[in-house]
């Protein structure tokens, strides 16, 4: 770098101060200070570019954040209370006499809620709980053996 004369003002004292605590020449500390000066300038710049780059993808970001976060809270309010759920297995019961393990696991997976955690909740409130081998509900059932038996007015 080519070293050009300028002329510069400064206190008396502290040339004077300089001149006792350093053995490096007052222009070499002057050229080193302000190389330090405008490198931190242009590095603090880079920081602030980063800074926004990745401020913009925290924003891009957030909404993603609130809604996974609402999905859990959800899930877990939903593995944790079945008795939201008590209506629906009474009706299951009333239309057939009992509840088939099919359709509790149909209704977990619609609710998005632990199979096993309904299944207990199910036995504990006292709802009649059957291994169904198909999944023909009572209803269907009657029409089957009426049909067998020559009455097709339901059809």
């Amino acid at each position: 770098m080519a070293k050009r004369k300028c002329t510069v003002t400064l206190d008396a004292e502290l040339v004077d101060l300089h001149k006792l605590k350093s053995s490096v020449p007052l222009s070499t500390d002057l050229n080193n200070y302000l190389q330090e000066s405008l490198l931190v300038a242009d590095e603090l710049d880079e920081v602030n570019k980063q800074i926004e780059r990745h401020e913009k993808k925290l924003q891009a970001l957030r909404p993603k954040q609130a809604r996974l976060e609402q999905i859990k809270i959800n899930e877990i309010n939903n593995k944790n209370n079945y008795a939201l759920l008590y209506d629906t297995l009474e009706r299951m019961q009333n239309a057939n006499d009992c509840i088939g393990k099919n359709q509790i696991r149909l209704l977990a997976e619609h609710r998005n809620v632990d199979f096993d955690g309904l299944l207990a909740y199910a036995e504990e409130e006292g709802f009649k709980i059957v291994e169904v081998s198909n999944g023909e509900t009572r209803k269907q059932k009657q029409k089957t053996v009426g049909m067998l038996n020559g009455d097709t007015s339901g059809y």
